[in-house]
């Protein structure tokens, strides 16, 4: 979600939402300690969630993430799908 506010603040604050609709992880190594979640989108993808925001008025797209412990060693992957409507009235 972070993520999304840091690349779309604009289109949230001017009414739309977004919903997680699927998650999937796949656990490569057991986790101890702190860990931090990771998750990045290209130039080119926020390019085309906007497009499909101002055009269809609804985005559909994943972002992946990678979880990773102290050491910078990638203990799990994660992708989330989400769907950005415009609010309810």
């Amino acid at each position: 979600m972070a993520l999304l506010e840091r690349c779309f603040a604009d289109m949230l604050n001017s009414g739309f939402s977004p919903h997680a609709v699927e998650a999937t992880i796949q656990y490569r190594k057991e986790a101890i300690g702190d860990l931090q979640a990771i998750a990045s989108m290209t130039t080119e993808e926020q390019k085309f969630i906007r497009a499909s925001l101002q055009t269809r008025k609804r985005a559909n797209f994943a972002v992946e993430v990678q979880i990773v412990d102290k050491n910078g060693s990638i203990t799990s992957t994660m992708q989330v799908k989400w769907m950005v409507l415009p609010d309810c009235a």
